[in-house]
C-alpha cells in the first residue's frame, strides 16, 4: 500500500505492508512551499507516483493470489517449494524479539509423505549450505531437507527439527556437559579439517543429547 500524507506544506509518501504488525517505510519527502523552486523533482515525483498507481491496479486486477489462511497472514508468503518437494504451514517463530526469520513449521517432506511432521525454516541473506550438509553427513548438524534461492538475494533453508531429548548446551546441567565434550572437540576439528569455521559457537548454538552425548551444531 502507499500512503500519502499531507502536513501543512510538506507531502511524505510511504510504502506500507500490513502484517502481524504494521511496517512503514517512508519513500520521498517534498516540501510543497519550495515547488516552484524545485519543479522538476516535484512533477517528478507525481508523476513516477501516477505511473505506478496504475500498474499496481492494472497488475492486482489480473493477478491470482494466492489464498492465504488468516492466521498464516503474520508469516512470509513462502510456503512450499514449487515441485511439491517440501510444503508446510508455520507455527510461530524460534526466535523471538529478534529480526531473524527463523520458524517452526508442520507440514510434508517429500511428495510421497503422507504424514505431518514438525521441521524447521530459516530465511537468510547468507548461508553456508555446502559447510551445512558437510556437517549434517557427519552427524552433528540437522539435516537439510531444501535450500532455495528467493527473488531479493533471500535464501530459504529447510532442515530438520532438534527437540527432546536434545537439549540446548546453555540449558544443561554441569554433570551433563562431561559426555558431550569430545564429540563437541570433534566435531570442531571435523570443520577445522575442512576449512570451515563456525564463528559463533557457544552454548545457545549447541544442542546435546544428556544420555548419548551426540550434539547438534545450529547456526
Amino acid at each position: 500500500m502507499i500512503l500519502i500524507d499531507i502536513t501543512g506544506p510538506k507531502l511524505e509518501i510511504s510504502a506500507a505492508v500490513f502484517g502481524s504488525k504494521v511496517t512503514i517505510d517512508p519513500l520521498i519527502s517534498i516540501n510543497l512551499a519550495s515547488a516552484s523552486r524545485d519543479i522538476a523533482k516535484f512533477v517528478t515525483v507525481f508523476t513516477g507516483l501516477r505511473v505506478s498507481m496504475k500498474e499496481f491496479v492494472e497488475y492486482y486486477s489480473q493477478a491470482t493470489l494466492p489464498t492465504v489462511p488468516p492466521h498464516q497472514r503474520q508469516f512470509p508468503y513462502y510456503n512450499g517449494s514449487a515441485d511439491g518437494a517440501v510444503s508446510f504451514s508455520y507455527e510461530q517463530p524460534l526466535v523471538h524479539k529478534s529480526n531473524r526469520l527463523v520458524f517452526l513449521v508442520s507440514g510434508h517432506v517429500g511428495k510421497e509423505a503422507k504424514e505431518s511432521t514438525h521441521f524447521v525454516v530459516k530465511f537468510t541473506l547468507r548461508y553456508g549450505t555446502e559447510t551445512h550438509r558437510y556437517c549434517a553427513e557427519a552427524g552433528f548438524a540437522p539435516q537439510i531437507y531444501h535450500v532455495e534461492e528467493l527473488p531479493g538475494g533471500w535464501t530459504v533453508v529447510v532442515m530438520e527439527f532438534i527437540s527432546k531429548p536434545f537439549r540446548l548446551l546453555s540449558e544443561l546441567g554441569s554433570k551433563d556437559l562431561p559426555k558431550l565434550d569430545q564429540k563437541l572437540r570433534h566435531a570442531v576439528s571435523t570443520m577445522h579439517d575442512r576449512e570451515y569455521v563456525h564463528g559463533d559457537l557457544r552454548g545457545a548454538n549447541v544442542f546435546g543429547h544428556p544420555d548419548t552425548g551426540s550434539i547438534r551444531i545450529i547456526d
